[in-house]
């Protein structure tokens, strides 16, 4: 008989491991999407997702299927899990949500602008945190929805009109 491990500060099974990628995080994204990274693949980065990460990205994988429900799969997930090594070699920020599965990074395609995610978002999504990335004050380059209740909304580094960039703008709370 195989003897129990009584130490409870010992790993579970379930945080040793990482998720198949074939895995089905919601209706309309899987785990090879949520981690998929080119920087990750031309740096021989391992990104795959831990166990320990499957629930949170499943509640952040609720929010992109509405996102993807309203704008018909116009829209591209660049973005989703990132692995400390990759969020380094991306440049994130060291509290990124992309590291705990929280996260997404969207942009448009087909016709359908950045911006109007963005608004839709913010106006039909509970978040913590959403962020009109780089682009200009019009246009973001993609749309950063994190997991969440706290409801802030961020610009980062934004060009104005006049070229400048506005590095980081808080809106505030909603």
């Amino acid at each position: 008989m195989a003897k129990r491990n009584s130490n409870p500060n010992a790993l579970s099974p379930k945080s040793i491991g990482f998720v198949d990628g074939e895995t089905q995080l919601s209706k309309y994204l899987k785990v090879k999407d949520f981690t998929k990274s080119s920087t990750a693949t031309i740096r021989g980065i391992n990104n795959k997702l831990p166990n320990s990460l499957l629930d949170n990205a499943k509640q952040i994988g609720k929010i992109y299927d509405k996102i993807y429900e309203k704008f018909n799969g116009n829209v591209t997930l660049t973005s989703g899990y990132r692995s400390l090594a990759l969020n380094n070699a991306v440049g994130g920020s060291s509290t990124s949500q992309h590291k705990s599965a929280l996260a997404i990074d969207v942009q448009g395609k087909n016709g359908v602008k950045n911006v109007e995610i963005l608004n839709w978002v913010r106006r039909n999504v509970v978040f913590g945190q959403l962020i009109h990335e780089y682009g200009t004050s019009i246009e973001p380059k993609w749309t950063h929805v994190g997991y969440g209740t706290k409801m802030q909304f961020l610009k980062i580094g934004v060009k104005n009109t006049k070229g400048l960039s506005l590095h980081l703008t808080d809106e505030g709370d909603i």
